[in-house]
């Protein structure tokens, strides 16, 4: 998903000379007539151009965009009107696109489950269950965390707690098997019926 950012600069821009930088540098900077115009590449930033090289891809137009995009964020788009001569910056920080938000977040999160998996390991049960704790806080509707957390409280013999956690983990994704088979089998084990154990 791409947000496109929106400015409109009624400035003097005829410019002897465009600098662009942006955060993360190495971004393609490219210039267009507008929206429904084919945008072309003249560099990447940092990047110092003069006005004539911009304005010879928009001809006798007024107005123009430069565009500043990278892969892995969200395109920077500015909208421009030509005038006199003078000097123009562009500074950009660029965003994050949300899809590689959510891909690091998940990486992340796969990582902190195998160091509780490692605790669990090592019967550190007390700090699985902090870990765990704090992973819920953002990624609560993830059944693998209320799993981990049954299977940490089972490790204990805690088997009540395990229980419950088994039932939430079930609760929150239908299609979690392993979640479902410790369920049924601690019901079992503690002459629970499934029904009215819900």
């Amino acid at each position: 998903m791409i947000r496109i950012i929106i400015f409109l600069f009624a400035l003097n821009l005829y410019a002897n000379e465009f600098e662009f930088i942006s955060s993360p540098a190495d971004a393609d900077v490219f210039v267009s007539k507008g929206l429904n115009e084919s945008p072309v590449k003249i560099g990447k930033t940092p990047l110092k151009v003069t006005g004539e090289e911009i304005f010879r891809h928009i001809n006798d137009q007024k107005t123009f965009e430069i565009n500043i995009v990278k892969k892995g964020f969200d395109t920077y788009r500015m909208m421009m009107i030509k005038s006199e001569k003078a000097n123009f910056k562009m500074d950009v920080k660029l965003s994050i696109n949300n899809e590689i938000k959510t891909i690091k977040k998940h990486d992340l999160l796969i990582s902190e489950l195998f160091e509780v998996q490692r605790l669990i390991r090592a019967n550190n049960y007390s700090d699985a269950l902090t870990r765990l704790d704090q992973l819920e806080k953002d990624n609560k509707d993830f059944s693998i965390i209320s799993e981990l957390k049954g299977i940490t409280y089972y490790m204990k013999k805690d088997i009540n707690n395990a229980l419950s956690m088994f039932r939430l983990a079930f609760g929150k994704n239908p299609k979690n098997y392993d979640a479902y088979k410790m369920k049924v089998y601690l019901e079992k084990k503690l002459g629970i019926d499934a029904e009215a154990g819900k």
